[in-house]
């Protein structure tokens, strides 16, 4: 049986592309929250959208910046 892959960002990745993210993530790990955008830093600061998309740039995986308010309801 295959194991299908998940969906992110309308595109799907395979299981080792997720394990890289979440290891990338790990990194993130006590980083203060400050509302940033694209200037989150690792253990600096960071919030939701800056430090998503440093994560999946660290992966290799592209990824546009969006704001999270401009995400659809």
């Amino acid at each position: 049986m295959a194991v299908a892959a998940t969906r992110t960002a309308s595109r799907d990745i395979t299981l080792a592309q997720g394990l890289l993210i979440t290891d990338k993530a790990e990194a993130w790990k006590g980083s203060p929250y400050a509302s940033v955008g694209p200037a989150s830093t690792i253990g600096s600061e960071g919030d939701c959208s800056g430090s998503t998309w440093r994560i999946y740039t660290a992966a290799g995986l592209p990824y546009t910046y969006q704001m999270t308010a401009s995400f659809p309801a």
